[in-house]
C-alpha cells in the first residue's frame, strides 16, 4: 500500500497534477489491496456458512454414533473441502495439541468472523459447562442456520431493486462525461482543465460517495 501510494504520488508530481485530485487518487489506489483483500474474505466466509449446517448435521450423526465432538471434529476436517474442512481440522489438531477446548473454539470464532459460527460456538461453551444432548442442539441449531439463509435470500431479492437503484446512479455519471468526451472534447475539457471545474468535481465527487453510502444502508438489512 505504501509502495502504491508513493508511486501514484511521484507520477502525479512529475505530471503537475493538481495536489488535492493527486492525494485522492492515491489513497484510492493504495487502499486496492485492502478492497481486494476484503472481498476475498467475505467470499471465504460465505463459502463457511454454506457448509456449516451441513457440518453440523456430521457432527449429530457421529455423536448418535457413539464418537466423540473430537474425534468428529477430525472426520469433518478429511470429509470436507475448504475452507471449512482446514478450519476444523485446525482445531481438531490444536485440542490434540492440548490446547484447552475453549480456547480452540474461540480461535475458530476469532479466525471466521462468522455470526452462524459464533452461535455454534457459544452452544458448545454453555453445553460443555451445563452437560445435555448436544446432538439435539446440533440439529436444532443447524435447523436455524438454514432458515436464517432462506430468509437472507427472500431479503436479498427484495431489496435488489434498491441496489440496481444505487448501481445505475452511480455510473450515469461516468457514462454521460464517457459520451459527451467523445461528442464534445473541448466541452469536457473545461471541467478537467480549469480550478472551478476541479471544484466541482470535488463537490460532485462528495456527494456522490454520500448518495452511495446512504443507498447502500437502505438495501442492507442485517439477518
Amino acid at each position: 500500500m505504501l509502495a502504491l501510494f508513493a508511486v501514484v504520488l511521484l507520477a502525479g508530481l512529475l505530471n503537475k497534477t493538481n495536489i488535492l485530485f493527486l492525494l485522492v487518487l492515491a489513497v484510492a489506489i493504495a487502499s486496492m489491496p485492502v478492497m481486494w483483500l476484503s472481498r476475498k474474505a467475505k467470499k471465504r466466509r460465505m463459502a463457511f456458512e454454506a457448509k456449516l449446517p451441513e457440518a453440523l448435521d456430521y457432527i449429530s450423526r457421529s455423536l448418535r454414533a457413539g464418537h466423540s465432538l473430537t474425534s468428529a471434529m477430525g472426520m469433518i476436517g478429511k470429509e470436507f473441502a475448504d475452507p471449512l474442512g482446514g478450519e476444523f481440522k485446525t482445531v481438531f489438531d490444536e485440542m490434540n495439541f492440548g490446547i484447552p477446548f475453549k480456547e480452540a473454539f474461540a480461535q475458530l470464532s476469532n479466525r471466521v468472523q462468522s455470526n452462524d459460527l459464533s452461535f455454534f460456538v457459544i452452544a458448545l461453551m454453555i453445553q460443555h459447562e451445563t452437560g445435555g444432548n448436544l446432538a439435539e442442539l446440533l440439529d436444532g441449531l443447524a435447523t436455524t442456520i438454514r432458515e436464517r439463509f432462506k430468509l437472507r435470500g427472500k431479503v436479498r431479492t427484495l431489496s435488489s431493486e434498491g441496489r440496481i437503484s444505487a448501481l445505475v446512479l452511480g455510473s450515469m455519471p461516468f457514462v454521460f462525461a464517457t459520451i459527451i468526451s467523445l461528442i464534445n472534447p473541448q466541452y469536457i475539457l473545461l471541467l478537467l482543465n480549469t480550478p472551478q471545474g476541479h471544484t466541482l468535481l470535488y463537490i460532485v465527487g462528495g456527494l456522490m460517495l454520500v448518495g452511495m453510502y446512504v443507498l447502500n444502508n437502505m438495501v442492507k438489512i442485517k439477518v
